[in-house]
Order: structure tokens, then C-alpha cells, then sequence
């Protein structure tokens, strides 16, 4: 409907400045207003779902959309409309909102755009990121006959991409390497990503993307793992994700060349370790 369109169109203007705290009191007054009508308030309109679903239906709204715009999907494909990184941007701040519980609440309760909220400065990129990373299984494991073999769950332990499992300057290798995971398999907005490091070569992480539960099965049969060997390297090499899997296990259509730079580490994300 044209109010709809109009609303969106709102709710854009607000997510192009609530940022930069450029919301003068006219304009907040007025979205005092939007917000107070019974339609569907603009941040469920950018990610299409009703105001009364439910934090999964949030959830999967946001991964189907997220993975629609995100600007690795079509790497190698037709060039990517002008906008697509806005879009991307667009869904992650509707997220950021209406996948919180208490931010959604008073968002429900107020129209408030939380501008003063930690969450709300997250680049789109670390917001993509928490949301696949941060719902994997914590599982205590212990080292003890751990051996050399990179193709065993059991030898992996569980990381948490926070600050407190792994150095800061992983969270840039760990986001290129979610980039590569969008780019080459296929139905990710079904799947959960974990981050892994072995027991014995702590230098050695991995990152999966894996059809529920964690298991051997979902390591060996169900996912498709990625590995990054930690570890200063001569100069002139490129530091870069490795894909050991084979062409039957990728999206139908994705060439090596296509994806091939997604794998590496830029320059300076490497720096920063």
C-alpha cells in the first residue's frame, strides 16, 4: 500500500541517520507519530514480517534476507545493484533492534530507535557474524588422546567469537572466512557456523557450516569445513582460508575463480596480528 511505501521509505531516512545522530526533533516527532499507527512499523516492513512473529520467525526473516543482499553472494555473478550493501546494512539494523528482546520491547512500546545502544554502532559485517557464530554448542572437551588428525570433531574444541576465546584480531580472518562460507554453500540460511581450534595445533582453527546437531556426522557427512593455519608466514605468501571439500559439495554454478580471493586474509587484517 502507499502508506506502507511511505513508512519504508521513513524507516529509511531514520536508518540513514540515527547513526549520526542527525534526528532533529521535527523529524522525531513525526516518527513519533508513524510509530503510533496501526500498520506494520518499518522496521518489520524491512524484514518483511508481521509485528507479532515471533523472535525465530525474526531470525529466519533476517538470515534469508542478510544472505540475499550480503556483498559476497554474487561474487563472479552480474554486478550487484547500486544499493545492495545499503540493503545489507538495512537488515543487520532491523536485527540489531527486533532480534533483542528488550530493544524490540521498547521499540514495540515507543518507536525508540535506541541510539545511545552499543549494539546499534555494529558494522552489518560483525552483526552477520555474532548471528551465525554465537548460537553454536558450547561443549567441554578435554585433550586427552587427541591426536594429530584434523578430520575428527573430538580433536576440535568449541570457540565463542567474543573477545574471550580468541584474539581480537581473529574476528577480521573469521569474518572473511564467513564471507567464503556465503559465497560457496549452498542453503545457508539453514545452517549454524561454528568456529573451531585443535586440541594439539592451537594454531590450527577451522570454521564449519553444518546442518544441526554437532556431531562426527555433521563434521564428516553435513558440513563443510574450512581451515586457516594461525602462524606468521614468509613474506610473499599469502596468509588464506583452505577448502580441501570437493566441487560436489558446493552451490551449482560456483567456479574456484570466481571465489578464489575470498579465501585470502587482506593485508591488513593480517597486520593486526
Amino acid at each position: 500500500s502507499i502508506c506502507r511505501d511511505v513508512r519504508l521509505a521513513a524507516s529509511l531516512h531514520v536508518l540513514a541517520h540515527v547513526r549520526s545522530g542527525a534526528l532533529d526533533g521535527a523529524f522525531a516527532r513525526y516518527w513519533s507519530r508513524l510509530m503510533s499507527s496501526d500498520e506494520v512499523r518499518p522496521l518489520y516492513a524491512v524484514l518483511a514480517v508481521p509485528s507479532d512473529a515471533s523472535q525465530e520467525t525474526i531470525k529466519r526473516a533476517y538470515r534469508r534476507l542478510a544472505l540475499e543482499h550480503h556483498p559476497d553472494r554474487r561474487r563472479g555473478d552480474a554486478p550487484q545493484p547500486k544499493d545492495e550493501h545499503e540493503a545489507f546494512a538495512r537488515v543487520a539494523f532491523a536485527y540489531e533492534v527486533l532480534g533483542n528482546e528488550q530493544r524490540r520491547k521498547r521499540y514495540d512500546l515507543s518507536g525508540e530507535l535506541p541510539q545511545s545502544d552499543a549494539a546499534l554502532g555494529r558494522r552489518a559485517r560483525e552483526t552477520f557474524l555474532e548471528e551465525y557464530v554465537k548460537a553454536a554448542p558450547k561443549v567441554a572437551r578435554t585433550a586427552t588422546e587427541a591426536d594429530m588428525s584434523l578430520h575428527s570433531l573430538a580433536n576440535y574444541e568449541v570457540l565463542e567469537v567474543d573477545g574471550r576465546d580468541v584474539p581480537d584480531y581473529m574476528r577480521g580472518i573469521v569474518m572473511q572466512g564467513l564471507s567464503y562460507l556465503v559465497a560457496v554453500v549452498d542453503g545457508m540460511e539453514e545452517k549454524e557456523v561454528v568456529l573451531l581450534r585443535h586440541f594439539v595445533m592451537d594454531q590450527m582453527y577451522a570454521m564449519l557450516a553444518y546442518s544441526a546437531p554437532l556431531d562426527e556426522g555433521a563434521f564428516a557427512e553435513r558440513g563443510y569445513i574450512i581451515t586457516y593455519y594461525d602462524h606468521p608466514l614468509q613474506a610473499g605468501i599469502q596468509p588464506s582460508w583452505s577448502d580441501q571439500n570437493g566441487f560436489e559439495h558446493r552451490k551449482d554454478g560456483v567456479s574456484t575463480e570466481a571465489v578464489a580471493g575470498l579465501k585470502n586474509i587482506d593485508p591488513a587484517t593480517f597486520e593486526r596480528r
